[in-house]
């Protein structure tokens, strides 16, 4: 892939925003992407419209992928990244902490219901993404999935993170979970919070995939690569594909 096209990535992101400012940066309408998103409690509104439609957990608990999931918990928090062109970010003496590879939106299209996500919409942009600049999957042993925490949910994105990278996994396995640039950075993947039994309906040994109840050094040495996965009940899907800056910069002055 042309260097040009790989952009720096410094702290974490916000899917849908991420895209627009990669592809604004590509297409060299901007130089620099500051991208944030927040989510901040005012009013009680959107929480009712939310439990009324069963989105919310009623014991206030995200669990994520175990056989509790029941709806999730919302809460404050806001993150910010800066994205640039590497080769700007190299020239302007930057620290590049990763390097985003791919980043593409989708629509899920028709599906029984608001609350169930559309499992082969997301596949297809996953693939997409991938093989549109002729990436590899075989450096992947991280999954940061969207985690719906439901009983419905949760078993369709682990069938489409089984679907796209089963055939490309060796031994490692794949792991799903939400974090990742100080993942790419310190090779050390969290293990997912108050994982107690995997649900039933996801079949993980025939998707070679691992749900770590602890901590767990990455898999692999060299290139780090990491996918990230997003959707929203609207119906809009988000991947972003991530190298760790040092491996990334690494094999390239290499080659």
């Amino acid at each position: 892939m042309d260097p040009q096209q790989r952009l720096l990535l410094e702290t974490t992101y916000h899917a849908i925003e991420n895209d627009l400012a990669y592809q604004l940066l590509r297409s060299g309408e901007t130089d620099m992407g500051n991208v944030a998103g927040t989510n901040l409690m005012h009013t009680p509104d959107l929480f009712i419209y939310l439990d009324n439609m069963g989105f919310l957990s009623p014991n206030n608990r995200c669990h994520n992928f175990d056989s509790r999931a029941n709806g999730y918990a919302r809460a404050e928090g806001s993150g910010v990244l800066l994205i640039k062109r590497v080769s700007d970010a190299i020239r302007d003496g930057n620290t590049i902490q990763a390097i985003i590879c791919a980043s593409g939106s989708s629509s899920n299209g028709y599906t029984p219901g608001i609350t169930q996500p559309n499992g082969d919409s997301q596949l297809a942009l996953i693939r997409d993404k991938y093989e549109r600049v002729g990436l590899s999957m075989k450096p992947v042993r991280y999954f940061e999935a969207h985690g719906a925490s439901t009983s419905l949910g949760d078993p369709i994105e682990s069938h489409v993170v089984g679907a796209a990278f089963r055939a490309a996994s060796s031994s490692a396995g794949r792991t799903i979970y939400s974090m990742t640039i100080l993942i790419l950075e310190r090779g050390i993947i969290p293990p997912i919070a108050g994982l107690v039994q995997l649900n039933p309906a996801i079949d993980d040994s025939y998707y070679r995939l691992k749900f770590p109840t602890e901590a767990t050094p990455w898999p692999t040495y060299g290139l780090r690569r990491v996918s990230l996965n997003s959707f929203g009940f609207g119906g809009t899907n988000a991947h972003v594909v991530i190298d760790d800056g040092l491996g990334f910069l690494s094999e390239f002055k290499g080659t």
